[in-house]
């Protein structure tokens, strides 16, 4: 059964992931690197500078040249005492095709991933972008090749958290596909699409076939200061545009209280100091 969080136990959460956000500033503003702040972190950012009380994550998109620099120094410059980066290189065990930055001193497991035995813990979600064919045919077909790569990624989970037996056995068998051949498809995208004239990026690991799931290239280097939680951070210079494409042009207004939620599904949840 999901962990329903109380009030105190989110805002224990939101201050843990607020200290990794401003340490991942602080490398990407020693080093020059470019990112922003998106989804739920950029909306809360724009309607009271906070999070939005119910969320439960922060998200980062960085342009794949940004992101690959901060890949190459995040290990030489995190605070490894306190934090851990984790993707598919770092942790051979780990699923996904954009990076985390995770609590080492806590346990956050989604529901179905139980059976995974990557590094857990309170994370924060740094999300390449990577670019698209200018050509919108051609685009249609690589988004479509994303959503089925990213269904064979996971299938290490559907193939147990399923409810359907017909699609448990399905996932079964894309589980059989070795992940390394995976990630190589998508880094063969990724490199073909990387130069600046194609103007389009999305974000592979969560593309759905809809045109709004991708977004200009210049967004990501385009950045504006927002404030948040008392802190100033990096945002799009288009936060407007970003936001009403997401989430409708009313985004400043917030949603009725019965879709207040966070969308991570917890079952296993703790925080080492408190249980010391």
């Amino acid at each position: 059964m999901s962990i329903i969080f109380s009030q105190d136990e989110l805002d224990k959460i939101h201050q843990i992931q607020l200290q990794m956000l401003i340490e991942f500033d602080r490398i990407c503003r020693k080093y020059n690197i470019k990112y922003i702040i998106s989804g739920g972190t950029l909306l809360g950012a724009v309607r009271n500078g906070k999070f939005i009380p119910w969320d439960d994550d922060i998200d980062i998109r960085m342009e794949r040249r940004e992101y690959e620099k901060f890949c190459e120094i995040c290990n030489d410059e995190l605070d490894i005492q306190q934090y851990f980066f984790q993707n598919h290189k770092t942790d051979l065990e780990y699923p996904w095709y954009y990076a985390k930055i995770r609590y080492i001193h806590s346990k956050y497991t989604r529901t179905g991933q139980e059976h995974l035995k990557m590094q857990d813990g309170i994370f924060i979600d740094i999300m390449p972008a990577d670019g698209l064919p200018n050509d919108v045919f051609i685009r249609k077909i690589v988004i479509l090749k994303c959503y089925i790569l990213k269904k064979c990624l996971y299938a290490s989970v559907g193939k147990v958290s399923e409810k359907s037996k017909l699609a448990r056995n399905w996932y079964k068998l894309l589980s059989k596909i070795p992940r390394r051949k995976i990630f190589a498809a998508f880094d063969r995208m990724s490199y073909k699409y990387a130069s600046d004239k194609y103007k389009y990026v999305t974000s592979y690991s969560f593309v759905k076939c809809r045109q709004k799931e991708f977004t200009e290239r210049l967004w990501h280097l385009n950045c504006v200061e927002l404030e948040f939680e008392g802190r100033k951070f990096l945002a799009p210079k288009e936060y407007d545009r970003w936001l009403s494409m997401t989430y409708g042009s009313d985004y400043i207004t917030p949603p009725p209280q019965s879709e207040r939620f966070g969308h991570n599904e917890i079952t296993e949840f703790y925080i080492e100091e408190d249980t010391k």
